[in-house]
């Protein structure tokens, strides 16, 4: 990633500890998924609930979402911070 804007020179990154923002947005958003799965398998599989598959879904989600997502989850937090403190 770039540590400035190419059009507007914003920085990105204004101090040590900046983006722990975007890991709560990964994290937020994957326990989202996760949360919106484990529900869905609840209701389809109610009466004989397994958990062999809510299990490797869960870990199968719980490690791909965050990888995949990261940088839009910059980007969000970003836009997040950008909103919140202008700049100039």
């Amino acid at each position: 990633m770039a540590p400035e804007c190419p059009l507007c020179g914003y920085h990105y990154e204004r101090e040590e500890g900046y983006w722990v923002g975007s890991m709560v947005v990964a994290t937020a958003v994957t326990e989202g998924i996760f949360g919106i799965f484990f529900v869905a398998l609840l209701i389809t599989t109610l009466p004989d609930f397994e958990v062999l598959p809510a299990l490797l879904g869960g870990v199968l989600i719980n490690l791909v979402v965050p990888v995949f997502f990261y940088p839009l989850a910059k980007t969000t937090w970003v836009a997040i911070d950008t909103y919140f403190n202008r700049p100039g």
